[in-house]
Order: structure tokens, then C-alpha cells, then sequence
């Protein structure tokens, strides 16, 4: 596991989501994407559209999101 991953796993128990909460965010995106006629969409997919902005739904506006890892390298130089 590199520093990115141990950052957002730390970033989840920091603001209270368990790896349980993360699921169901992904089972719920997977399932707005999913018609009867199409595939389900990949994971790799459902994970992209998550840390794009959807997140953990906070309110009706929106959720919140972990940093993307240009700007958590930018701010983690040594």
C-alpha cells in the first residue's frame, strides 16, 4: 500500500466512513449507471466517477471527497 491509499483509508476513518460506507456509495453510483439493456459498469469505472466528485453524499448538494492525488503529492512534497 503506498501513501495515496494509507491517506484515504486515514482520510475515511477521519470523517467517520468505514469501508462499508465506501461500498454502498459504489453499489449506488453502479446502479444509477446500470440500465436493463447495458452492462453493469466496470468498478474501475464506478470508482472513477466517485473520486471524480460524486463521494460520500453529505447532503443534497453534494458529498465529500478525499483530495485527488496531484494535489495530495503537491501538498505532501519532502
Amino acid at each position: 500500500m503506498n501513501e495515496y491509499e494509507k491517506y484515504k483509508l486515514q482520510w475515511m476513518l477521519d470523517h467517520g466512513y468505514s469501508l462499508e460506507n465506501l461500498i454502498d456509495e459504489l453499489q449506488n453510483i453502479q446502479n444509477e449507471y446500470f440500465w436493463e439493456d447495458h452492462e453493469r459498469p466496470e468498478i474501475s469505472f464506478v470508482m472513477c466517477q466517485f473520486e471524480r466528485g460524486l463521494g460520500f453524499k453529505s447532503d443534497d448538494y453534494g458529498g465529500e471527497i478525499w483530495m485527488d492525488k496531484y494535489r495530495w503529492e503537491k501538498e505532501n512534497k519532502t
